[in-house]
């Protein structure tokens, strides 16, 4: 786990459309790790993401 401030100044030195493609690209990692592990249906999932 990156520490605070490690965290806050790699941020800093990425653009705005950087970032969001970086927490983009976890969430899709997330949401295909869970639809492994859990036994949900895709919408569930997307619901549970706030994809609606």
């Amino acid at each position: 786990m990156l520490e605070r401030e490690t965290t806050h100044s790699y941020t800093n030195k990425l653009s705005r459309s950087q970032v969001k493609q970086l927490i983009d690209a976890h969430t899709i990692i997330e949401v295909k790790r869970r639809l492994i592990l859990e036994n949900k249906q895709v919408q569930e999932m997307a619901y549970d993401f706030g994809f609606e």
